[in-house]
């Protein structure tokens, strides 16, 4: 089944604990517990490092800059984090929209 969708500015809705950082959901899978979303970074937002021990994630950069463990990426870069690998922090200078997606049921778990 072909699913689309095209977010606007009222389908982001801010995350909880971390400030400047919003999501639009794009996709789910009952399945498995995965989703694709978009991710919006306020300028000087920050997601502390951290891991996920369910799933694997892998991170398209839309627009903006994307800054990873300190070194800055634009439009077109490709991260990918398997479960129980630590990455991060990441953060924008200016601003960023990110395609996210997750394999399995999402968990965060800040890195110690």
């Amino acid at each position: 089944m072909l699913t689309h969708t095209f977010p606007t500015d009222a389908d982001y809705t801010p995350t909880e604990d971390l400030p400047g950082i919003s999501d639009a959901l794009l996709r789910e899978d009952p399945d498995t517990g995965g989703f694709e979303a978009l991710i919006r970074f306020e300028p000087g937002a920050v997601i502390p490092a951290h891991t996920h021990t369910h799933a694997d994630e892998a991170i398209f950069v839309v627009d903006g800059d994307f800054i990873v463990d300190g070194e800055s990426h634009t439009q077109g870069a490709y991260f990918y984090a398997p479960k129980g690998v630590v990455h991060g922090p990441v953060t924008s200078a200016k601003g960023c929209t990110i395609f996210v997606r997750f394999t399995a049921e999402f968990d965060y778990l800040p890195a110690v």
